[in-house]
This record gives structure tokens, sequence and C-alpha cells, in this order.
């Protein structure tokens, strides 16, 4: 609160591994909860929480292949034992056609209050697509 120009928000990790009650944990709710602990510090030393920008890590898999989509989410929730539907709710993931991502990156970035996402991808072509196909949508006004 004091001295930072971005807070990450991140996953609950246990020994840097990701585990089922670590994601299940990371709720929008928690999100939140810990986004208005950052406000609450930055009130009490006279900080204005709108100079911090809010950072999330983000588990990025876009695709025009519904099915691919479909494949990766059920893989990726069986990983860490949760249900597909579960993770891909979580605010740390986007899982999804470049509308369903677009769509779901707009509604966090207004409602969680997200600035940044640090993204990271399964493969150089989904962050290519991820690039060509959501990036552009996301905020037109800046480059």
């Amino acid at each position: 609160a004091e001295e930072a120009d971005v807070a990450n928000i991140s996953m609950i990790f246990s020994a840097g591994t990701v585990t089922p009650e670590g994601v299940k944990e990371h709720s929008v709710e928690s999100f939140m909860r810990k986004r208005n602990i950052l406000r609450r510090h930055c009130d009490e030393i006279g900080r204005d929480f709108a100079e911090l920008k809010i950072a999330s890590q983000l588990f990025t898999m876009v695709s025009k292949d519904e099915n691919l989509v479909k494949s990766v989410s059920e893989m990726s929730a069986a990983q860490v034992g949760i249900d597909p539907e579960i993770a891909r709710a979580l605010p740390n993931v986007a899982i999804g056609t470049p509308n369903q991502v677009i769509d779901v990156l707009g509604e966090r970035i207004e409602k969680l209050g997200i600035d940044v996402f640090i993204c990271n991808f399964l493969s150089p072509e989904i962050m290519q697509a991820f690039a060509t196909d959501v990036m552009p949508h996301l905020n037109p006004e800046k480059p």
C-alpha cells in the first residue's frame, strides 16, 4: 500500500504449487476481499487507492476451435481436481473462444477493477490468437 505501483492479487500457492484448495480459495469473493484489504491499507496511510494498478495473473487459452476450448477446460480443471465450470469462473482463468474471452476479461475489468493481466499461455499460437483476436477489443483507445 505504501510503495507499490501495481498490486498483483493472485491465487494461494502452497510451497509454489497450485492445489485444489488454493484454486477454490481464489474465487471472485476472495479477490474482492483482498482488493478491499488493500484499499483499507491505503486509506490508513492516506494514499489514494486509485493510484494503484490492480493486476491479476491469468491462465489464458483462446481458440476459435470450441472442441479444443472444451478439452483444455476439462484437462486443466482435472489437473487441479475441480469442476471445469468452477475453473472457468475463477478470476485468474480465461479460457474460451475469442468472443468469450473478450466478454470475460471485459467483465473482470469492469467488476473487479483489474487494470493489468499477467497472461500465461500454453503455446506461442495461443499467445498470437490472444494478441490478434482479443487484445484489440479490450481497450481500443490505448495501443
